[in-house]
């Protein structure tokens, strides 16, 4: 699936990075949704042998990742034309910028635990799980790890992004949310739930999302640009879904074009004068 597709409302930030950053995002982002799609393959089964295939699954996609990245293409099973695609793209930008091995390995273990445990009991544990996988993220595209603002920033857009979906997670089978917030899988959630959930996950989104503005200033230039427009996308998303009822699950509330482009241009006009309007 295509990065822009996987990002939806957010990537227009793509374009306000140099392109050497839009590839090293487009290849981080490949690579992430080649290992959440093996880990999510066959949600409609969760015997041994469905969770002992998704994760073999993601085993070869690590080693294969593993073994360019060493140098040792063709060394393992697999030769030099069977690299899978998010394989090749991860090693071309690693030769121009290395990536962090500990971000690299969480988000293994993220789609790891997605593959064995599809829904987290507590709201807590999904919260926190958000927040490492987003603090990997943060520190692969950006080569080291980063400030804890960061981490809470991007945790908030990938939770923002799973309630703009939520109603198609539903209708096939499966339910991001923690089973705290919603029943347990097997069970049609009541809507009032489903909104009631929606709401408080919204009342929780505004300080995380706002939360990047102590770190903007130790962000490169064009991302700083690029995290103004995720930050301004975000907060007019948030308050479209603040006020959302069960409709957001067939109708989600979406950026058109015309608003896309207008918070480019604030973006682009500068951090500082964004994020105070």
């Amino acid at each position: 699936m295509a990065i822009t597709a996987v990002l939806g409302d957010f990537a227009p930030a793509l374009r306000l990075l140099p392109e050497a950053e839009r590839s090293r995002a487009r290849a981080l982002g490949g690579y992430t949704s080649a290992l959440f799609e093996r880990a999510r393959s066959g949600d409609d089964r969760q015997d041994p042998l469905n969770r002992r295939a998704r994760l073999e699954s993601i085993e070869r996609l690590v080693d294969a990742l593993d073994e360019s990245l060493a140098g040792l293409r063709g060394v393992g099973s697999a030769g030099v034309g069977e690299l899978p695609a998010p394989v090749r793209s991860m090693e071309i930008e690693h030769r121009r910028h290395p990536w962090p091995r500990a971000a690299l390995d969480e988000l293994a273990t993220a789609s790891r635990h997605r593959a064995t445990t599809p829904r987290l009991e507590t709201r807590r544990e999904w919260f926190s799980a958000a927040l490492r996988f987003s603090a990997a993220l943060a520190c692969a595209q950006l080569g080291s790890p980063q400030p804890p603002e960061v981490a809470r920033f991007a945790a908030a857009l990938v939770r923002l992004s799973m309630l703009q979906n939520l109603g198609a997670e539903l209708d096939a089978g499966r339910c991001p949310l923690s089973i705290e917030e919603l029943p347990a899988e097997g069970e049609k959630p009541d809507l009032r739930a489903v909104v009631a959930a929606v709401r408080y996950e919204c009342s929780r989104l505004r300080p995380d999302l706002l939360a990047v503005g102590k770190a903007l200033p130790t962000l490169p230039g064009a991302y700083q640009r690029a995290t103004t427009y995720l930050l301004l996308a975000g907060l007019r998303l948030l308050a479209d879904l603040e006020d959302a009822d069960s409709l957001m699950l067939t109708d989600p509330p979406r950026l058109g074009p015309l608003t896309r482009t207008m918070l480019l241009l604030k973006a682009r006009r500068g951090a500082a004068a964004s994020l105070a309007e």
